[in-house]
């Protein structure tokens, strides 16, 4: 399985619920995947809330929100196009 190299070792084993991540319902399909993901990266990209001209500090928890929401889906598109 290539999830080990698209993903850091160190968010690979601490992953939460990828699905939760997300927001999707475990039967989700890749293209309702793919979709929740797109809403949350213009959510919570870090170049969109530094525009939003919010303190740093919300810069730098939606930077880490936008980096699990890329991990879930990373892992969620693997899983799906394996099986």
């Amino acid at each position: 399985m290539h999830l080990r190299r698209a993903l850091p070792p160190q968010k690979f084993g601490a992953l939460r619920d990828p699905y939760s991540v997300l927001g999707c319902p475990p039967e989700a399909t890749e293209d309702e995947i793919r979709r929740a993901y797109k809403s949350l990266v213009l959510k919570y990209h870090p170049d969109r809330v530094k525009t939003l001209g919010l303190d740093e500090e919300f810069v730098q928890l939606a930077s880490k929100r936008f980096q699990e929401i890329r991990v879930a889906y990373v892992y969620l598109m693997a899983l799906k196009r394996k099986s």
